[in-house]
């Protein structure tokens, strides 16, 4: 599964990951790999935590903690209210 990353909205030459953390840190680790697929989107801020939320909620093994302090950082980054950010 690719991860997906989008151009850096203040650095033209380098890339922000949107989501595949786990992924690309065990491509960083692995003695066998060192490249890994990737889609490139051309997303803006909003759309990007869109995309984290649906792929986040689709881990089988996402905690109940893990989804709460996702919330709370979706919070403290004025993505939306507590109502809003549950929506999504």
């Amino acid at each position: 599964m690719p991860i997906l990353v989008r151009r850096h909205p203040s650095t033209p030459d380098r890339y922000q990951l949107v989501y595949g953390r786990r992924r690309l840190e065990a491509i960083r680790v692995s003695d066998k790999l060192d490249k890994v697929r990737a889609i490139v989107a051309n997303i803006d801020d909003d759309a990007a935590v869109r995309a984290q939320i649906s792929e986040n909620m689709a881990r089988r093994d996402l905690s109940f903690i893990e989804k709460a302090l996702f919330a709370q950082e979706l919070i403290d980054s004025d993505f939306g209210t507590q109502s809003q950010i549950a929506e999504s």
